[in-house]
């Protein structure tokens, strides 16, 4: 306890993580060891986003890039839990020694953007308290918040709808005779949830007179990050990787005889904790999701791409729905470093939400559903613990790692 005072912000549930249109709920706590004359404690929940990219300059021979950067408030709500504001002439008020809780409550904005933390940008959220002392003197604590913005898959529509994406490959030989080959990618349905496992199915079809080899399948589900003053309007796009899964059978090319076909037909790809497709409420940032699915064919490189959306709450008719098990995890991309709580004392300039919020942040964790579930040929099963311990192996798990090479999907 510091100079005779501790203060501190505590939320109801112990974990400052609320979704768009919850009621915050908490307290914030005063402890003295010696009597304390205040004017007021107030408590300021402030959000916003802000963006930041460089762009090369579009002249001829001219390597100069430019700065840009934009930013929004979503939130800035200022609660009075005791006294009046300082601005005016407040008598002060003598706290006896012990401790002084003060309640409060307050209900979100429904419209709110999911907290966000990337490279290029991040939305984050804070709640500051101020206790505010004669002879313009406070003191104040921060304690970040986690918003998280719902996307519910049964109100989307197509989410159970497979997608495909199909190419041709063709190419001349010495006798000027024309090759094709067809190529397929294809899931099951468009809309998954964080913990969810997309299978992929992948097919060749040798439709030459002559036996053509395949080789080196790499599936990757990527998050694409999409920033600017608009976002539908492009200026620049950063693409992350967020689970990758390389597959080759027995380490060889694989040879397809003419005529017929050859298929990857098990890929998987397990959703790490994820925001939302969108970042609806945002005015400057999306988040699209695709599956990339490349391979070597003849010697030429094929890339198909298959966009999924992902939500937050699982489509009604999906198994997901009926056994999942929701829990919340820190998202798969992390920052380097923390930001923690911080308590000072300092001379009181003016109220201005700027002046009382330093930007302290927290990593975001998103929704993950475990659940048990069934491969379509019931010889695979997996569990998927709610538990954040090690996973508890059976044999039909290690299987499992065997056939879907475990290091890409835990």
């Amino acid at each position: 306890m510091a100079d005779g005072y501790e203060f501190t912000i505590t939320f109801k549930g112990s974990e400052a993580l609320f979704h768009a249109g919850d009621k915050i709920q908490g307290y914030v706590t005063l402890k003295l060891t010696d009597m304390l004359a205040i004017k007021g404690i107030e408590l300021v929940l402030y959000g916003y986003g802000k963006i930041f990219w460089k762009q090369q300059s579009a002249a001829k021979g001219d390597n100069s890039q430019t700065n840009y950067e934009a930013s929004e408030t979503y939130l800035a709500e200022h609660l009075w839990l005791w006294g009046d504001s300082p601005s005016g002439f407040a008598v002060p008020e003598v706290l006896s020694a012990g401790t002084h809780d003060f309640p409060f409550s307050y209900e979100l904005p429904s419209d709110l953007p999911c907290s966000f933390t990337s490279q290029h940008g991040r939305i984050s959220y804070s709640a500051s308290a101020i206790l505010w002392m004669p002879n313009n003197m406070k003191l104040k604590t921060t304690a970040p918040l986690l918003i998280l913005k719902d996307l519910d898959l049964s109100m989307e529509p197509f989410v159970l709808d497979g997608i495909k994406d199909a190419k041709d490959v063709s190419w001349e030989t010495a006798c000027f005779t024309c090759r094709l080959m067809k190529c397929c990618a294809k899931t099951d349905r468009n809309g998954f949830v964080p913990g969810e496992v997309i299978r992929v199915w992948v097919q060749v079809d040798n439709l030459t007179s002559t036996r053509v080899y395949v080789r080196g399948l790499s599936v990757e589900l990527k998050q694409i990050l999409i920033y600017g003053t608009n976002p539908l309007n492009v200026c620049s796009a950063s693409h992350k990787t967020i689970a990758v899964v390389t597959r080759h059978q027995e380490g060889r090319r694989q040879k397809v005889k003419r005529l017929h076909s050859f298929a990857w037909k098990s890929v998987f790809l397990r959703i790490p904790p994820l925001p939302p497709s969108r970042l609806d409420g945002c005015r400057f940032l999306n988040i699209k999701y695709e599956i990339t699915v490349k391979f070597n064919v003849h010697g030429k490189t094929m890339q198909l791409t298959l966009p999924v959306l992902i939500g937050t709450l699982p489509h009604r008719n999906t198994e997901i729905y009926k056994t999942g098990i929701l829990a919340y995890e820190e998202g798969f991309h992390m920052p380097e470093g923390r930001e923690e709580h911080e308590v000072k004392l300092c001379e009181c300039e003016n109220g201005d939400v700027d002046e009382i919020h330093p930007g302290y942040r927290l990593l975001p964790r998103y929704r993950i559903y475990r659940h048990m579930r069934t491969t379509s040929n019931d010889t695979l099963i997996y569990s998927l613990e709610s538990s954040p311990q090690p996973f508890r192996k059976h044999e039909s798990w290690v299987e499992y790692e065997k056939c879907t090479n475990r290091e890409s999907l835990v």
